[in-house]
């Protein structure tokens, strides 16, 4: 009767063992995930943020080429 409950005693352990690294892993996982689309979710805000900029630089480098081509036109009259 005692080997049967060290046995089973055993079993209990073992698969409590299992259940803990089990959970262990699933949560290590998830957290990856959730950092891994915390990340892409920084790096789509970057790019939008690098388009906007670039967008209004050009807006602006084509203000001063007009202003500039509206002064040489002043200035050849």
């Amino acid at each position: 009767m005692e080997a049967r409950k060290g046995k089973r005693n055993l079993a209990m352990l073992a698969s409590a063992v299992g259940g803990v690294s089990l959970g262990w892993l699933a949560v290590d996982y998830i957290s990856k995930r959730q950092r891994r689309e915390a990340n892409e979710s920084i790096i789509g805000r970057v790019k939008n943020f690098e388009k906007k900029l670039y967008a209004d630089g050009e807006k602006r480098a084509n203000e001063m080429q007009r202003i500039k081509q509206e002064v040489e036109e002043a200035v050849d009259e």
